[in-house]
């Protein structure tokens, strides 16, 4: 077991717990444990398989954090964690994935946080997915860097603020971005940037100017509340 270079076993109903003796395999090359019924965590003892290309662990009822050790798959071409129910921020540490090309596909956990500018360091990414989860924040600008990047998902998080540029997001459609409350850009459905900083301003003189009239006339009630009490004591 010790030379194993390929282990698959997606779509089998398989349940229970990942053996963190997996980290042991370090001749694997592929992991394939997507669709099953696993639960639990995802053992840190996998990011020392360090010949591993391609990470499939989606489709499951994983739990937990992402476990930082991860960012050691400096060889990691897919790393898809979609489909459990994930919790925690990104890790910072998926940027140092240098290799990652296919995919980083981390849609429909229950990850929270903003999302790492680190990410900006996966130059060969062709495919990022985070949708479906409770991230906040900006999109970092940062990933306009990814020239690689032909496809994104940002749908259903809690993102707000301008998009970044470059080809992905520029010929994304508004299905990308969909179910964020604050987000703006050049995609067909969603506000222009500009528009949206002309309403804030506007709200906040509008909020201004209702407190200058207000607090005045409250200010002589008052007055006029303690004269009154005065001239009748």
């Amino acid at each position: 077991m010790s030379k194993l270079q390929d282990l698959g076993l997606s779509s089998n109903f398989l349940s229970g717990t990942i053996p963190s003796e997996l980290g042991n395999l370090d001749q694997l090359y592929r992991l394939n444990l997507s669709s099953n019924l696993i639960s639990g965590t995802i053992p840190s003892q996998i990011g020392g398989i360090t010949l591993l290309q391609s990470l499939d662990l989606s489709g499951n009822k994983l739990t937990g954090k992402i476990p930082t050790e991860l960012g050691n798959l400096d060889r990691l071409l897919l790393l898809d964690l979609g489909q459990n129910d994930l919790s925690g921020t990104i890790p910072d540490q998926l940027g140092n994935l240098g290799s990652l090309q296919i995919a980083l596909d981390l849609s429909r956990n229950s990850l929270s946080g903003k999302i790492p500018s680190n990410l900006a360091k996966l130059s060969s990414l062709e495919k990022l997915n985070v949708s479906h989860n409770e991230l906040s924040g900006q999109i970092p600008k940062e990933l306009s860097q990814l020239s690689s990047l032909v496809t994104v998902d940002f749908s259903y998080n809690n993102l707000s603020g301008p998009l970044p540029s470059g080809h992905a997001f520029e010929s994304a459609t508004l299905e990308d971005f969909v179910g964020n409350q604050g987000l703006c850009g050049n995609v067909s459905g969603l506000p222009l940037c500009f528009l949206v900083a002309a309403s804030n301003v506007s709200h906040k003189n509008h909020t201004k100017l209702i407190l200058a009239i207000i607090l005045p006339i409250v200010g002589a009630l008052i007055l006029a509340f303690t004269f009154t009490a005065t001239i009748y004591t």
